[in-house]
Order: C-alpha cells, then structure tokens, then sequence
C-alpha cells in the first residue's frame, strides 16, 4: 500500500474518509482517523478512540460529565446517556422561555423559597461544576448551588455563594463570609446577562472561573468529597433547602465532572460551547 508523506492536495474537491459503524473499526493504531457512520462523527486513535470534536460542539464538551442536566426539562445525563435521573422541583420552579435569550428553554426560580434539586453521586476527590446562570431581578442574592452530604439527609453541605450580596463568590461550609475566592470582589449573583461559572478541585486547590477565565482560588480547600446527597440549584441544601435562595435565578446546562479538575482550556472549552 503506498504511503502519503508531506503531501499538499490543491483542489477545490474533497478528501473522503474511511467510514462505518463502531463495530467496524479497524485493529487501532495511534494517528488512525475515520469517519463513525453510527455516530455521525469523525473520530481518532489516540490510546482509544475519541471524536474530533469543535469546541462550540455541546454536545462533546459534555458527553464526558458524570452529571449533565441541560435544564430545557428535567432529563439528566451522564456520560452521554439519559438516565432514570430526573431533576426535583419541589417548589417554586419551572422550565420557560428566557426573557434574555428568549429562543433558549431555560429552568427557573420563580419565587420565595425555591427549592429545585438534582441527584448525583460522590464527586471524588477531584472534581468539576460548571453552570451557566443569569438573573431575572438585581435585587437576588445567595446560593449558587449547593450539595447534600448524603441523599436526603438533614444536615447541610458545601456551597457556592455571594454572601448573602456580599460582592464576593464564597465557598464555604455554613462559615458566612470566611472563604473568598480571590479576584470575586465585586462579583455577586444578581447579573442580568448570561455568565458561565466554573468551579473545579484539583484536590488541594479550588479555583473559580467566570466566561471561560479565572479569577481565583480559596483560600482554604473545601470539597464535595464523599458527598454522596443531592446537587442544589440556587438554594442551600440539607435542612437549610429553600434558603439563601436566587429567587429570580435563571440556569442552563449544569455539569459537574467526577475524579477530573478540568484545566483552564478546557474550562474555556466548556465555555466556548455557549449557552
């Protein structure tokens, strides 16, 4: 078979790849490339296979989260799969037209007290969440999200907040204001417009990125290892669910990662895959 080296194909044509379905892929080798006729997408060999994917492709910057909730309704996904997941409304919430980006569903709090919960396993020792977050009324403040330390259990968890409208992204553990994230001055949950905010744990860092950059560490290394109980949307979890409440919070595509810290390019991937 002859080999191509070094070669410029000058021409207004095309450059037709292999194709089949996943059964069908060849005995691997790294740099092989081919187009997968049961996903409908390119994909290499690099160690396994993988897709060549764009970052604005949402639906690859995602396939890989343990937990991936895009809030159009109340599917859950995890890594790429529907599960028997579903997100719990239990008060104060609903799926609706943005009044923003009014072509995009987008999940609500829509009053005092809103209590919305998604379910997902223990996060590990290293790991990622990401949500995209706006507000409906300058006046919000509160909890970004928040965690059970086990299923249904009373007692509260980690959470992500802006001190009560402090002008600082905290995280914290019920402490208040003791655990600001450098770079948050001025930073607060009560924005109109649409900002993606990431949060990852490397297992002795915890950082904090908005619109794809990052803005800071804690202080102290708080984590949501071996909390195994329910995600919180824009409340305090345990006995505490309801409170501390964005009671005009707007949310999408909610995501956390599982044993991965992602990098900040790929943070910027995530970022890039847009609302």
């Amino acid at each position: 078979m002859a080999t191509l080296k070094n070669t410029t194909i000058n021409d207004t044509g095309y450059i037709q790849l292999p194709s089949g379905n996943t059964s069908q892929r060849p005995t691997a080798a790294n740099g092989m490339i081919r187009y997968n006729s049961e996903t409908s997408k390119i994909e290499y060999y690099a160690g396994s296979w993988k897709n060549v994917s764009l970052l604005s492709d949402a639906s690859d910057v995602y396939s890989g989260a343990a937990v991936y909730a895009p809030f159009e309704d109340n599917k859950i996904y995890s890594s790429g799969t529907l599960t028997a997941n579903t997100v719990e409304i239990v008060a104060y919430g609903s799926y609706g037209a943005d009044e923003v980006q009014t072509s995009k569903t987008v999940l609500k709090n829509n009053g005092s007290g809103s209590q919305i919960r998604v379910p997902g396993g223990d996060p590990g020792s290293s790991h990622t969440v990401s949500m995209w977050f706006r507000s409906n009324s300058v006046n919000d403040y509160g909890m970004l999200f928040s965690k059970y330390s086990s299923p249904g259990t009373s007692s509260y968890g980690v959470d992500i907040w802006d001190g009560n409208g402090g002008n600082n992204i905290y995280l914290n553990t019920g402490d208040g204001g003791a655990n600001p994230y450098s770079g948050s001055s001025g930073h607060r949950f009560n924005h109109s417009d649409w900002k993606h905010y990431c949060f990852t744990f490397n297992g002795s860092t915890a950082s904090y990125y908005r619109d794809g950059s990052l803005i800071g560490n804690a202080p102290t290394y708080r984590t949501f290892n071996g909390y195994t109980g329910e995600w919180t949307i824009g409340t305090w979890s345990g006995n505490q669910f309801g409170q501390y409440a964005l009671n005009n919070g707007r949310f999408r595509r909610f995501a956390v990662w599982h044993n991965s810290a992602k990098t900040a390019l790929e943070v910027a991937a995530i970022y890039a895959a847009g609302l």
